[in-house]
C-alpha cells in the first residue's frame, strides 16, 4: 500500500469514526425530545425550554457530521441519467471534473463558514433565547462537517485521478472490424 492509498484509507476511517460520534447525537436528541414530551404532559412539571434550541443545534451537527460519510458511501442525491448514456471513459472524465468542482465549491463554503464563526467569536454573539447560548460553539459542528467533507473529496480526487478508481478499462476491440481489414 503506497502513501496515497494510506492517506485515502485514513481519511475514510476518520470520516467513519466521526460519523459514528455524530450518529450518537441522534440518540441524545431522541432522549431530549422524549424528556420534553414527558415534561410537557405531566401536570406537575414544566416543559424543557432548552429542548428546542439544543434540538436545533443537534440537528445541524448531525447533518453536518454526516456529510463526509454520505459522500464516502455514495449516499448523496445524484442524477446519473446523462452519465449512464455516455461512454464509460467520458462518464469517468465528467465525474472527475464534477468531483474537483465539488471540492473547490466546498472549500469556498468552508472558508466562508470559518469567517462567519470567527465573527461570532469576535462579537460574542449569543442566541436570542433565554439561555443566551454563545452560538459560535454549536456552529463549530458546521466547520467540523465541512472539513470532513473537504477531506473526503480530496480522498475521492486522489483515488480517482492518481489511483485510477473506477477508471474504465480499454474498450474491447471489435473483432468484426479487424476481420474486414485483414
Amino acid at each position: 500500500m503506497n502513501g496515497i492509498e494510506k492517506f485515502v484509507s485514513g481519511i475514510n476511517r476518520l470520516t467513519g469514526i466521526i460519523a459514528q460520534i455524530f450518529s450518537w447525537m441522534v440518540f441524545a436528541l431522541m432522549l431530549l425530545i422524549l424528556a420534553d414530551v414527558i415534561t410537557r404532559y405531566l401536570p406537575f412539571l414544566k416543559p424543557l425550554a432548552m429542548s428546542d434550541e439544543f434540538g436545533g443545534y443537534a440537528l445541524v451537527a448531525i447533518t453536518m457530521g454526516g456529510l463526509g460519510y454520505a459522500w464516502q458511501q455514495g449516499a448523496h442525491v445524484k442524477v446519473e441519467f446523462f452519465l449512464n448514456i455516455l461512454p464509460p471513459k467520458v462518464a469517468w472524465i465528467l465525474t472527475n471534473i464534477t468531483t474537483v468542482v465539488a471540492l473547490a465549491f466546498t472549500l469556498v463554503i468552508t472558508y466562508a463558514a470559518w469567517e462567519h464563526i470567527q465573527m461570532a467569536f469576535m462579537f460574542k454573539v449569543r442566541s436570542n433565547t433565554w439561555m443566551r447560548t454563545v452560538v459560535a460553539y454549536p456552529q463549530l459542528s458546521i466547520i467540523i462537517g465541512l472539513i470532513l467533507l473537504d477531506l473526503q473529496l480530496v480522498a475521492e480526487v486522489l483515488s480517482r485521478l492518481v489511483l485510477g478508481k473506477d477508471k474504465p478499462s480499454a474498450l474491447p476491440v471489435d473483432e468484426a472490424a479487424t476481420e474486414v481489414n485483414a
